[in-house]
């Protein structure tokens, strides 16, 4: 089965206390909330919404085994992979498998953040997780959040490996670089899906011919983006944009305006306002919102939800 076949996977927040370390028990309540209200049944976790950066491998692992402990196998579950070497990247792959992943959104080591490190090396770095057997979503991040936008020449160096790659998540906030991201795969690497990470416009890049998402926005407005992935795919063009002008793109212009990297304690305070979790606490050095910005974004999130949650 193919990975957009889940159509929407949200990259989801992990609750933290106010001594930073994870709230697991508010995080199964979170994820019962995106399952039973907002329709999710795929999940991504260890990524840049969930601090994955800012995580230990234990955390990561834990993190995944509580997915598992309370969905079993009824949800599909991403972890993000961020190591420091080829050796690390495998043993995290392996024991990430083992936690109950079914497959890995690839970060760059984060030394090479920002920048281009050579198609060897990332070609050496994605390969070495291999004997976990999992499959491989190569995530090109835009360089304001600490990854790497990946060009042609690199991903077509990564997607010409017979097997290696599933899925790219073009996360690069740049419409010219999606479509190159999609003429490239299009046109060389079929097989090899399209996921969208581009939160500021998700109604364009699906209508570029997104096969479909995973996001953080989908982490608080799950069942909206649901609905638009829905719409899009079956030609209900007018409808998607009417549907995203009215619950899409005012909260994603908010939850993801700059500085960007305040997307997650966006995310917590959404979530702490339509009370699915009790606190916003980040772990350090992540710092809250301001007042100011936390009233003007809450105004847009009870716009988005109104009346009664969002419409099936």
């Amino acid at each position: 089965m193919k990975i957009a076949s889940r159509k929407v996977i949200a990259s989801v927040a992990l609750p933290m206390s106010a001594d930073g370390d994870p709230d697991f028990t508010a995080f199964r309540r979170y994820l019962r909330w995106l399952a039973d209200e907002q329709g999710i049944t795929a999940f991504a976790i260890n990524a840049d919404t969930g601090e994955g950066a800012h995580l230990d491998n234990p955390e990561r692992l834990r993190t995944a085994e509580v997915v598992r402990e309370e969905f079993g196998d009824t949800v599909y579950l991403v972890s993000g992979l961020i190591a420091t070497h080829d050796r690390a990247a495998k043993q995290l792959a392996h024991d990430l498998s083992a936690a109950g992943s079914d497959a890995l959104l690839m970060f760059t080591p984060p030394a090479f953040a920002g920048t281009t490190l050579s198609k060897e090396a990332l070609v050496g770095y994605f390969s070495a997780t291999r004997e976990a057997g999992l499959p491989l979503i190569a995530f090109s991040l835009m360089a304001d959040v600490g990854g790497v936008t990946l060009g042609p020449d690199t991903l077509a160096s990564l997607c010409a490996v017979p097997g290696l790659i599933a899925a790219v998540k073009d996360a690069s906030f740049d419409a010219r670089a999606y479509v190159r991201t999609r003429n490239l795969l299009k046109q060389d690497f079929p097989d090899v899906e399209l996921l969208t990470g581009c939160d500021n416009f998700i109604l364009e890049s699906y209508l570029l011919g997104a096969h479909g998402s995973l996001l953080g926005f989908a982490g608080l407005a799950g069942a909206a983006t649901l609905r638009l992935h829905d719409l899009v795919h079956a030609g209900r063009i007018s409808e998607a944009i009417q549907w995203d002008a009215e619950r899409i793109a005012p909260l994603a212009a908010v939850m993801y305006g700059e500085p960007i990297r305040d997307n997650r304690s966006r995310l917590k305070e959404a979530l702490v306002h339509l009370g699915v979790i009790d606190s916003a606490h980040l772990r350090a050095p992540l710092r809250p919102v301001s007042a100011q910005e936390r009233q003007r974004m809450l105004a847009v999130v009870d716009r988005t939800f109104a009346p009664l949650g969002v419409p099936a």
